[in-house]
């Protein structure tokens, strides 16, 4: 698999920065199929996780409280976004501090945990192993992550 950090433009603020990931030179990036799959049926879910994100973006920074973590395996960093804790739209992210994010993909949870789930547990899982690919990149130093919340280095990991 090759995983390439993709910065979210559309997010301008200087708050907290926002990345997504394109898959094996996949044009649309995890986040934007997510919105893509999501829009017919949770439009208002997916317009109220935008504007959270806008206000992290550029008025509190991405705060643990926006956020349910430790959705993945110890260490692996992988946290959930969801508009109000009632909803039932999951999006999958990797959030380093509170200044940068790392947007994936997700979908509707219908079950009591994200493993009971196929799609979910699939998109946590890819969540962790690009994780694990950043890690890597980082130990390596072929990827760096600034004190302003944005990378620099090689964008392009594989595994």
């Amino acid at each position: 698999m090759i995983a390439e950090l993709v910065k979210l433009r559309q997010y301008k603020g200087d708050k907290a920065v926002f990345y997504s990931v394109s898959i094996d030179g996949n044009k649309d990036t995890l986040f934007e199929q997510f919105v893509e799959e999501n829009y017919d049926m949770f439009l208002q879910e997916l317009r109220n996780i935008d504007m959270r994100i806008k206000v992290m973006n550029e008025e509190t920074g991405a705060r643990e409280q926006y956020f349910k973590l430790h959705e993945g395996k110890p260490g692996d960093g992988v946290a959930a976004l969801y508009d109000f804790p009632g909803k039932k739209l999951r999006l999958y992210c990797l959030r380093f501090g509170s200044t940068t994010v790392i947007l994936g993909g997700g979908g509707q949870k219908k079950t009591r945990t994200y493993q009971e789930d196929k799609e979910l547990d699939k998109q946590v899982k890819l969540m962790s192993r690009i994780s694990r690919m950043i890690t890597l990149s980082m130990n390596d130093k072929e990827l760096r992550l600034n004190d302003d919340g944005t990378f620099d280095g090689e964008m392009t990991m594989e595994d």
